[in-house]
């Protein structure tokens, strides 16, 4: 059923609250993107003898040609896992997330296409209901990349003798740069700094590869701004 933010929003925060989902698919998340960028945001949620068992949140977008959808920060939203109740038979992912998109294209006909793009295979393992549809591992080796294991078992995974010999020549590289400190913001001023120090220094690297600055908008600053000063406030904060 599609609905309008922010009507639904309390309902999708609590599923969200009580089901497995990633970081960048919780509420806190969602309501900063969506207080800061205002871009046109609905949500599909799929039921179940009338209890909620897979949701997603989408913003729309208009080109010339077509208007798209995506899952709710595009580009900035990493490893992506819609929440999913327990209550879903992963035999029935499928069946489940083609009924989400016919409501959505009955719901919305205007919509010519939808992007869920980088997908997490599985949290707390549990398969991604997306996967269930024909998917690809991403191009981008940042992503696509194998963690499990810890660092040593993905450098020898990927050729590990050249890989880490380039690391030892970045390890000494940084350490000629001088001591190394963690710093874990405990106020909003400090949040405001460490912010400022990364979007700077995002900017000057993505100019020098030739690239487009997606920190730049103003709207996307203030995005992060909202969101890691609102997990000052949680005790076990998702995004420090």
């Amino acid at each position: 059923v599609p609905a309008n933010y922010p009507a639904d929003t309390e309902a999708y925060r609590e599923f969200a609250r009580g089901s497995t989902a990633a970081p960048a698919q919780h509420s806190d998340w969602i309501d900063s993107w969506v207080n800061n960028v205002r871009s046109g945001t609905i949500f599909v949620t799929v039921f179940r003898d009338s209890s909620p068992v897979f949701a997603f949140g989408l913003e729309v977008s208009k080109t010339r040609l077509f208007s798209c959808a995506r899952l709710i920060g595009g580009s900035h939203a990493n490893g992506n896992f819609c929440p999913t109740s327990t209550l879903l038979d992963p035999a029935q992912d499928k069946v489940c997330v083609q009924a989400a998109f016919s409501a959505l294209k009955q719901a919305r006909p205007d919509i010519n296409l939808v992007f869920a793009e980088r997908l997490l295979p599985e949290l707390q393992n549990r398969a991604n209901p997306f996967a269930a549809l024909p998917t690809h591992n991403s191009p981008n080796v940042a992503l696509a990349a194998d963690l499990t294991g810890g660092f040593q078992t993905v450098l020898n995974r990927h050729s590990g003798k050249r890989k880490r010999k380039r690391h030892r020549y970045q390890d000494r590289k940084l350490a000629a740069a001088g001591p190394i400190r963690l710093i874990r913001p405990k106020s909003k001023s400090d949040v405001e700094a460490i912010l400022a120090a990364f979007f700077a220094m995002k900017s000057l690297r993505l100019k020098k590869l030739g690239l487009p600055d997606v920190f730049g908008s103003p709207e996307v600053q203030a995005f992060f701004r909202d969101l890691f000063a609102s997990a000052l406030a949680d005790p076990c904060p998702r995004f420090f």
